[in-house]
This record gives structure tokens, C-alpha cells and sequence, in this order.
């Protein structure tokens, strides 16, 4: 008679777990953990960094993160000490790091050019006034955009090419 109620409990209890509206917590296997750190988008690419890109002082700047990265990272300079002149131009420089290879994009991006010596399968794009250089390297994906914004005359932004790819080569080291 012991052993079947041992027996009714436990099928109890197995029939109330499966009915229940809560199901077990997830275990997270530690390694995987670990390997979900994601570097900090302002370690990457510092500060000094943009100062030389843009050629003067720069001002890091509050990223919106759309595209939900899992670290943001901003600069900007004016060219002009009253941003809303008509002469002024705007630097700007962002940075994305994604954990994993989930938003690496070469293959959508059919205007790249391959990148040699920067991570796996780094490229460049260039839009306009929009540059942007993208890589992989150690389980993360980053992105770095450089733009220059203004009504006046002012230099493309893809002339600027081999100095961002130079950045992405600092970043990469730094990871």
C-alpha cells in the first residue's frame, strides 16, 4: 500500500507540473554566458578617435538605438561654435556592437568592398554622406557609421575611408 501512494504522489505532482500555467525556470549554461559579453561601443572607439577623424573637438552624443545593439556609442563637432549657422557642418560618428554574427550584413549590402586584415569578412560601404565600415571578430559584429552633414560645401565623407578603417583596426584590437 506504500508504494502506491509514493506512486499516486509522484503522478500527482508530474500531473500538476504539466498543467501548470508557469513552466520551469530556463538553465543558462555558464560558458555561453561568458561568450555573450558584449565589448562597450565607447571602449571600442574612444573619444580621441573622432578628434582625429574630424579634425577638431568632439563631443560624445546620446545614441537612439533602433537597430537595438547591444552597446551604442556617439560623438559629434560642428564646424561652427552656433550649430544652426547655414555654414555649419556636422561630424558624426557612431558606433554599434551586436553580440554574435546576427547583424552582419555584407551580403545585403551589395555596393560593399571587402576590407583585408580587419576582422572576418570586414567591408566598407560608402552612401553619400554616409561612410560606414562593419566587421566581425570575436563573436560580435560592429558597426561604425561616419557622416558629414551641412547645407555648405564640405568634404565626402568616403574620402575619409582608409582614416575610419584605421579606427576599425584600433577598435578591433581593443576588443
Amino acid at each position: 500500500m506504500r508504494a502506491l501512494s509514493v506512486v499516486g504522489v509522484v503522478l500527482l505532482v508530474a500531473g500538476c507540473a504539466a498543467g501548470s500555467a508557469h513552466p520551469p525556470a530556463p538553465t543558462t549554461n555558464p560558458l555561453t554566458a561568458a561568450h555573450s559579453v558584449t565589448a562597450a561601443a565607447c571602449v571600442l572607439v574612444r573619444q580621441d578617435d573622432a578628434i582625429t577623424l574630424f579634425g577638431h573637438t568632439a563631443a560624445r552624443v546620446a545614441v537612439e538605438n533602433k537597430v537595438r545593439a547591444a552597446s551604442v556609442c556617439g560623438y559629434s563637432a560642428s564646424s561652427n561654435s552656433d550649430p544652426n549657422t547655414i555654414d555649419n557642418i556636422t561630424d558624426s560618428l557612431l558606433v554599434y556592437v551586436f553580440d554574435g554574427s546576427t547583424h552582419f550584413t555584407q551580403s545585403k549590402a551589395s555596393d560593399s568592398t571587402p576590407i583585408a586584415g580587419l576582422g572576418d569578412g570586414a567591408f566598407q560601404v560608402v552612401r553619400g554622406d554616409l561612410l560606414s565600415v562593419a566587421f566581425m571578430a570575436k563573436g560580435q559584429s560592429v558597426e561604425i557609421d561616419f557622416s558629414i552633414t551641412g547645407l555648405s560645401t564640405h568634404p565626402a565623407a568616403g574620402a575619409s575611408g582608409a582614416q575610419l578603417v584605421a579606427i576599425a583596426h584600433l577598435a578591433a584590437g581593443r576588443m
